[in-house]
């Protein structure tokens, strides 16, 4: 059931901001995302029997149950300015500069746009997916207009210089300006109440992992997978962004520093693309070990659920200084019955069940994962444990779903400021 933190029951829609398809007929949305949004509305409307996943799962949920309002979904760090519009959808990226002597200036053109854009289309509702001066433009717009906005969240709040603070004050500030907070997750929600904002306007949303692990099996596995995975008896996967602060290195340290009886019964697969993917590739050459380290490289997520499939165990090593707010891979793999092992702070804990469904180890240390790597891969017994632990987490996952637009809906019904 779908519900604030602190109450029992869903609040019926107000008369003023009834649902999209009562009586009052349709809506005018405003929604401000990062990412290629122009790319991931056309993938949505020009496909819709599709599986949406990855950064087509929050849109496209929002942009399907809206199909018969009017929409307006706005991005920016666009190459160049981009549109594309079906029905009464309509989807536009500005183009910024993202280096040089002109980008702050660039960065603060957009948000004006973006402020203007809101104002002149004259929405019911403002759904903002962003921070920095493109959410302090949506909240600035939208009391302007006197309509409702909900922001959404799905990562934590983290400055580390002066600059990164100052703006951060302003984003916790606007954020407790906004009429409800979605977030993805737990963690997510406790860290926006933590700011703030009362539990009656933070609602949690999720995704539906259902159709995700139905995927298993349904796709081919890319070139070599399969003939690569069964020469060990374990397979250790990373699965997202190869980049330093992701804990790949680290990964790659706590292989090597496993028993050699383990190690030789053990291979680790690098499934995603990232900054690093080379320097990654030369570190697993200067150790000699192309026969036991695979990079995949960059995978369809129609194929995910089945690569991950032929795992032991999925691996999530997030290094402290990634400012992680949600950590998808680990409800894709326990929906699998595949066991975790991810850093004890931020997220993992919610997520996963230490000596349950997964192992914690030591934010930040290799010896400590590769402790945790030896456990698993060499005590059976432990992670056949650890397997039907999986299991039992996969139900309770599957029976905790609710969808990103169906949050947002909730959201803007929820108590206005001035009733908070």
């Amino acid at each position: 059931m779908l519900r604030p933190r602190d109450q029992e029951t869903e609040r019926a829609p107000s008369e003023k901001h009834a649902r999209p398809g009562e009586d009052t007929g349709r809506l005018r949305y405003v929604y401000v995302k990062n990412g290629d949004a122009v790319d991931q509305v056309r993938r949505v409307l020009e496909d819709t029997s599709a599986y949406l996943s990855g950064p087509d799962a929050f849109v496209g949920d929002f942009v399907r149950a809206h199909r018969a309002d009017d929409v307006l979904v706005l991005c920016t760090n666009r190459p160049r300015r981009e549109r594309y519009a079906a029905g009464r959808i309509r989807a536009e990226g500005y183009a910024t500069a993202t280096s040089g002597p002109f980008r702050h200036f660039s960065r603060l053109r957009d948000a004006i746009r973006v402020a203007v854009e809101i104002y002149c289309f004259k929405p019911d509702r403002v759904l903002c997916g962003c921070t920095g001066e493109l959410l302090w433009a949506c909240v600035f717009a939208a009391k302007l207009r006197g309509v409702p906005i909900v922001n959404s969240r799905h990562n934590s709040l983290q400055a580390s210089s002066l600059l990164q603070r100052i703006a951060g004050v302003l984003d916790r500030l606007s954020i407790r300006a906004c009429d409800g907070v979605v977030c993805h997750g737990k963690f997510m929600s406790d860290q926006i109440h933590a700011l703030g904002v009362p539990p009656s306007r933070i609602w949690q949303f999720g995704v539906d992992f259902g159709q995700f692990a139905s995927m298993a099996g349904r796709t081919p596995l890319p070139d070599g997978l399969r003939e690569f995975t069964t020469r060990f008896d374990n397979v250790l996967m990373f699965v997202g962004r190869v980049q330093q602060d992701k804990g790949i290195f680290d990964l790659l340290e706590a292989y090597c520093d496993l028993p050699e009886p383990i190690r030789d019964r053990t291979a680790v697969v690098y499934v995603g693309d990232g900054k690093h993917l080379s320097a990654l590739r030369e570190e697993v050459e200067r150790r000699a070990l192309q026969s036991r380290v695979l990079l995949l490289g960059n995978v369809p997520h129609r194929q995910l659920a089945g690569v991950m499939r032929t795992a032991t165990v999925v691996l999530a090593p997030t290094r402290p200084e990634f400012s992680e707010g949600r950590c998808k891979v680990i409800p894709e793999a326990l929906v699998l019955g595949i066991p975790v092992i991810g850093p004890n702070f931020g997220p993992f804990p919610y997520g996963i069940r230490h000596e349950v469904d997964g192992l914690l180890f030591e934010p930040g240390s290799w010896r400590s994962l590769a402790e945790c790597l030896a456990r698993v891969c060499g005590d059976r017994l432990f992670l056949q444990r650890l397997r039907h632990g999986a299991q039992s987490s996969a139900q309770r996952i599957l029976g905790e779903q609710t969808g990103f637009a169906r949050a947002v809906e909730c959201a803007f019904r929820g108590p206005r400021r001035s009733n908070a």
